[in-house]
């Protein structure tokens, strides 16, 4: 019955009661001296009565340890469980909320750390376009890649069939193969240091594996419990996709990847604040492609849309990232630079536009100047305008300048006149 009440209950009053009662118990029960001094030594050693108290003492004192033993593994447990519970919610609306697969796997992790204290928790993502299994390194400087194929190791095996993998035992769904590992530039036996794998499957799609290292102050629960975080980590990772997905329906031109034009107006009202706020420059680079309609008659309009896509990843490549590049309309573009004055924009714009007309585009030399070209405009926020859409307004101006003077060419407003 006693033992019934020890391995039933995650109250830990209730087991400090039954220890104090079991040893109170014992001793009572066995009277007298539990020490055996030097003087009856020899007497007691011939003493069967005697030698049957020790031994029952020891019996008793090795009962009493592993019922402290038992209550400090159950403390610890029930510790977990109680933060894992009172965390659970809020961890469960971060995880939904979020777009950032970094901030999502560290989430994870803790949640993972939280209910089981395995010595190693790590998380392995599916590339679909490489099938592998690829470690997430959250915080790590490492610089090799660790992976797995599907099908290959503890992790391998629990993606592939879909199952958890515990290694070192044998039976249903259970495998303990240890491999050497191949990464770049370092051999590790990284396998072998994992003891346990679930799949992060949701309707049967593989996303990724949990795995975990050897586990300390075991509830013989992990299994299940690593089963719930995979659970809420593939519904987690579908929400996530679906989430950026939206996000990026939302901000970004669905044909060349860059911000559209309701986003980039957004954004302007942000770094505008900041401008008047800090006293920084806000500059604006519009531009368009010349003869553009000349292109897409000469070389159909899949190419036109080509042309636009592969000239909006060269605007990316030459652009910083705290800039904000923008689809505008067409064939035309536009390029905020918070914290840049008129003539360093002048000099971003000039270096974008030679970039343009050196790249090889397809088709290039079918062009009226013999490559793609491009005419821009720039006017800088609070010095040519007091509001943005004024500022924009005569960067376009000096853009249709520029078309005017020939093309190929990048004008700069100015109060009085045009400069190239």
């Amino acid at each position: 019955m006693i033992e019934d009440i020890i391995y039933t209950t995650l109250n830990t009053k209730t087991l400090i009661t039954v220890l104090i009662v079991l040893s109170a118990y014992v001793l009572g029960h066995l009277g007298g001296k539990r020490t055996v001094s030097r003087r009856h030594y020899v007497t007691q050693i011939d003493n069967p009565a005697i030698n049957r108290k020790s031994s029952l003492e020891a019996v008793a004192d090795r009962k009493v340890k592993d019922l402290k033993s038992e209550i400090n593994r159950l403390s610890d447990v029930n510790t977990r469980y109680l933060r894992f519970i009172i965390n659970f919610p809020g961890i469960v609306k971060n995880l939904y909320s979020t777009t950032d697969l970094k901030e999502l796997t560290t989430t994870l992790t803790r949640l993972t750390r939280d209910i089981i204290p395995a010595d190693l928790i790590e998380i392995y993502l599916f590339d679909r376009q490489r099938k592998i299994l690829k470690k997430i390194n959250n915080g790590s400087k490492k610089p090799w890649e660790v992976t797995y194929s599907i099908g290959e190791g503890l992790v391998g095996k629990a993606a592939e069939h879909r199952t958890i993998k515990v290694r070192g035992t044998n039976g249903n769904g259970i495998m303990g193969d240890s491999i050497q590992r191949k990464t770049t530039g370092v051999q590790v036996k990284d396998d072998e240091r994992l003891w346990m794998a679930s799949p992060i499957v949701f309707k049967d799609q593989i996303f990724g594996v949990i795995s975990i290292g050897k586990v300390k102050n075991s509830s013989n629960n992990e299994k299940p419990l690593l089963k719930l975080i995979s659970d809420i980590a593939g519904v987690t990772l579908i929400n996530q996709s679906q989430l950026k997905g939206w996000q990026d329906e939302a901000t970004t031109d669905p044909l060349t990847g860059l911000y559209n034009r309701r986003f980039f107006y957004r954004r302007c009202l942000s770094l505008a604040e900041i401008s008047i706020r800090e006293g920084t420059p806000l500059s604006f680079f519009i531009f368009d492609i010349d003869h553009f309609k000349h292109y897409n008659d000469t070389n159909g309009h899949p190419a036109g849309d080509r042309l636009l896509k592969e000239l909006s990843r060269l605007i990316l490549a030459i652009t910083r990232k705290s800039s904000v590049a923008a689809r505008f309309g067409g064939e035309e573009f536009i390029v905020m630079l918070p914290g840049i004055s008129k003539d360093d924009a002048y000099i971003y714009a000039e270096r974008t536009r030679t970039g343009i007309s050196e790249h090889p585009f397809p088709f290039h030399r079918t062009q009226p100047l013999g490559f793609i070209s491009i005419s821009g405009g720039i006017a800088t926020f609070p010095q040519d305008g007091d509001s943005i859409e004024t500022v924009i307004k005569k960067a376009d101006d000096a853009l249709y300048e520029a078309k005017k003077n020939g093309r190929n060419s990048v004008v700069i407003h100015r109060d009085l006149a045009f400069t190239h």
